[in-house]
C-alpha cells in the first residue's frame, strides 16, 4: 500500500501556512490560559467557598466531561470545511467569555455552571483549530506544527506566561479580578481568527498529499486503525498524568507544604517552560526519528514531575526541576493526539476523528480520574493524587511499546 507524499514546501517566513501556525499557537496559548487559570487560583477559591477535595475534583470534573462531549459531538456535527473557520471563532468567543462569568460567581453551584460553559466552548477549539492547521502543513512540517499548537502554545502561554501573571493579579485584585481579565485577549484574538483565516478546501491546500477519497476507514497506513485506538487509551493514560497533577498540584504545595501562593505559581510555571522545551525536543525527534522514539520519550520524562514534587519538596530548585523536565513530556501531546491520527485517516474525517482523539481521554483523565482522586485525597491525603497521575504516565509508556511508525519517510514509494 502507498501513500502520497507532497514534496512541495513554502519556504518563505511570511507564507500562510505560518500564518496559520502562527493564529493556532495563539489560539491554544489563549485556550489554556483561560483553562488553567481556574487550577492555578484554586487554593484561593477553596478557601472562599470552602470547597472539599471532592467538590474540587468535581468542578474539574465537569468540565472535562463537557468538554470531552463538545469535542466529539461538534466535530462529527461540522466535519465540511466551509464550517471550520466560523465554529473556531465562536468557540473562541464563548470560552473567553464564560472565563468571565466565572470570576462573577458567587456560589459553588454558579461556578459549576460556568466550568461547564467553558468546557462546551473549549471542546471544539483543538479539533478544529488542528484540522485547519494540518490541511495547510507540509508533510515535513506536520509534527512540528502539532507540537506548537498544542504544546508550545498552550505551555508559554498558557502554563508559564498565566501562572505567573495570574498570581500578581490575584494579589493584587483577587481571584476574581484575574478572571475578568484573563477572558479579554480571547475576544481580540477572535478578531484576528475573522481577518486573516481562510476557509480552504483540503485539496486547495499544499499538504494534498493527505488526501483520499476513501470512506470512514482507517487505510492510510497499514496499521492504522490500531494506532486510532492505541492513541486514545495512550491518551486515557497522558491525561490522567496532566490532568490530575494540573488539579491537585497547587492544592498539594499550598496545603499539603505550605507554600505561599506566589512560590507555588513559580513551579508551576516550570511546566509551563518544560512544555516549550518539550514542543521543540520532542516534535524534533519525531520529525527526525519517528514518531514512536519520541512518544516513548515523553512518556518516560513525564515521571519525574509527580516524583519530585513526592520526594524533593523540601528543595525548591530541585522541585523546580524535576517540574520542568517532566513538563517537558507535554510536547508528545501533539505526536498522539494530532500527528499520528492524522497521518492515519482522511482529511475529510480530520475534525471527527481529532475529537475522537481528545474527547475520550477526556472523560477518563479529566471527568473520572480528577473525581476519584479527590475522593481519595479526602481519605488518604493530597500525595495519593500524584501517586495517581505517575500511573498515568507509566500507562502510557507501556502503550507505546505496541504503536505503529506513520512517520511519512516509511511509506514513500
Amino acid at each position: 500500500m502507498t501513500t502520497q507524499v507532497c514534496t512541495r514546501s513554502n519556504k518563505s517566513i511570511f507564507s500562510y501556512e505560518n500564518l496559520v501556525l502562527l493564529l493556532m499557537v495563539l489560539v491554544a496559548g489563549i485556550a489554556t490560559a483561560d483553562r488553567l487559570a481556574f487550577n492555578v487560583l484554586s487554593p484561593l477559591i477553596v478557601k472562599e467557598f470552602d470547597l472539599s477535595n471532592t467538590q474540587m475534583g468535581m468542578l474539574t470534573s465537569a468540565f472535562s466531561v463537557a468538554m470531552a462531549t463538545s469535542a466529539m459531538g461538534i466535530g462529527w456535527l461540522f466535519q465540511s470545511n466551509s464550517h471550520r473557520k466560523l465554529m473556531l471563532i465562536i468557540a473562541v468567543i464563548c470560552f473567553s467569555v464564560s472565563a468571565i462569568l466565572g470570576g462573577l460567581a458567587t456560589t459553588f453551584i454558579l461556578l459549576l455552571i460556568t466550568r461547564v460553559i467553558m468546557g462546551l466552548s473549549e471542546g471544539p477549539v483543538y479539533p478544529f483549530a488542528q484540522s485547519i492547521l494540518v490541511s495547510v502543513s507540509s508533510p515535513h512540517r506536520r509534527a512540528f506544527n502539532n507540537a506548537m499548537t498544542q504544546t508550545f502554545g498552550g505551555m508559554l502561554v498558557g502554563a508559564f506566561i498565566a501562572p505567573i501573571v495570574l498570581g500578581y493579579l490575584a494579589e493584587s485584585y483577587g481571584w476574581r479580578g484575574a478572571f475578568l481579565i484573563v477572558g479579554i485577549p480571547g475576544l481580540f484574538l477572535a478578531v484576528l481568527l475573522a481577518i486573516f483565516l481562510k476557509n480552504r478546501k483540503v485539496k486547495d491546500t499544499e499538504s494534498a498529499a493527505l488526501e483520499t477519497e476513501a470512506p470512514l476507514k482507517f487505510i492510510t497506513v497499514p496499521g492504522a486503525r490500531h494506532n486510532v485506538w492505541l492513541c486514545i487509551a495512550i491518551g486515557m493514560g497522558m491525561a490522567t498524568w496532566m490532568l490530575v497533577q494540573s488539579a491537585f498540584l497547587p492544592l498539594y504545595l499550598m496545603n499539603h507544604h505550605g507554600f505561599d501562593v506566589l512560590t507555588m505559581t513559580k513551579v508551576m510555571s516550570m511546566a509551563g517552560v518544560g512544555g516549550v522545551l518539550g514542543a521543540f525536543a520532542i516534535s524534533m525527534v519525531a520529525d527526525r526519528a519517528g514518531r514512536k522514539p519520541a512518544m516513548a520519550i515523553g512518556a518516560l520524562i513525564a515521571c519525574s514531575a509527580p516524583l519530585g514534587a513526592l520526594y524533593l519538596y523540601d528543595s525548591l530548585p530541585l522541585l523546580m526541576g524535576t517540574t520542568l523536565i517532566g513538563w517537558m513530556a507535554a510536547g508528545a501531546f501533539g505526536v498522539y493526539m494530532v500527528t499520528i491520527p492524522a497521518e492515519s485517516t482522511s482529511p475529510k474525517e480530520h475534525t471527527w476523528i481529532l475529537g475522537l482523539v481528545l474527547g475520550i481521554p477526556e472523560i477518563i483523565g479529566g471527568v473520572i480520574m480528577p473525581m476519584l482522586s479527590g475522593t481519595l485525597a479526602d481519605t488518604w491525603g493530597l500525595p495519593i493524587t500524584l501517586w495517581i497521575s505517575l500511573a498515568g504516565a507509566v500507562i502510557g509508556l507501556i502503550l507505546t511499546i505496541f504503536l505503529k511508525e506513520t512517520h511519512p519517510r516509511r511509506y514513500i514509494k
